[in-house]
């Protein structure tokens, strides 16, 4: 059995924007400055991976949520502390 992600469009069907969640907001954390640049701190790295053959972190915000993670590129930590 060969199984591949592939999704017909007819599964697909349009996105009709809520209200439903209009209230709910969630108060993100600002950037730190730092010797006159903006800097975001770390809470924890999630996940690691490579790709093409360079190291990458799944980066979890101090003070954001999950969906808000980024993949950063090993070199980005170079001057992290």
């Amino acid at each position: 059995m060969h199984i591949h992600p592939v999704v017909s469009w007819s599964y697909l069907k349009k996105y009709n924007e809520s209200d439903r969640f209009e209230e709910c907001t969630l108060d993100k954390l600002p950037p730190v400055e730092i010797n006159n640049h903006l800097e975001y701190r770390i809470e924890k790295i999630v996940s690691h991976w490579n790709f093409r053959n360079k190291r990458q972190y799944l980066v979890h915000w101090e003070g954001y949520g999950e969906n808000d993670r980024t993949w950063e590129p090993e070199p980005a930590f170079a001057n992290a502390k």
